[in-house]
Formats: structure tokens, sequence, C-alpha cells
């Protein structure tokens, strides 16, 4: 039996949010990048206060994928 989340939005941030948290990282990218990555890679987003939301989970993995490609 598979496992459902009560909420498919539980870890939705804005891309402004994303910018700030892979600056963390040593390794900054863009908004321009990370709408790239949302039409390259089919994301599913939503709006959250009138801003474009995305998974933060898939944005993660997606940047390590593409950080150890560049490395």
């Amino acid at each position: 039996m598979a496992v459902h989340s009560l909420s498919p939005y539980t870890d939705f941030v804005t891309l402004d949010e994303c910018v700030a948290l892979l600056e963390e990282t040593g390794h900054p990218k863009g908004e321009t990048t990370l709408r790239r990555w949302i039409k390259k890679h089919r994301l599913e987003t939503d709006r959250i206060g009138g801003r474009t939301a995305v998974s933060w989970t898939q944005i993660q993995q997606i940047h390590r994928d593409m950080i150890s490609r560049d490395s």
C-alpha cells in the first residue's frame, strides 16, 4: 500500500526562497536557471502568495546532479 502525504505542498518554496537557500550551498543559482530546470525536468509548480513555487526536494536533487556533473 502506498503512503500519501496529507499535503502535496509540504516542501514547496518560492523561487526567491530557492535562490536564497542555494546561495548557502556555495553553488548559487539564479531564478533564470531555476526556471530552466523547472521547464527541462517538467516540475510541478504552484502559486504561493502570487509567486511561483516548486518542490525544494526536487530542486535539491537537480542541483546535486548538476554540481556532480560539473565536478
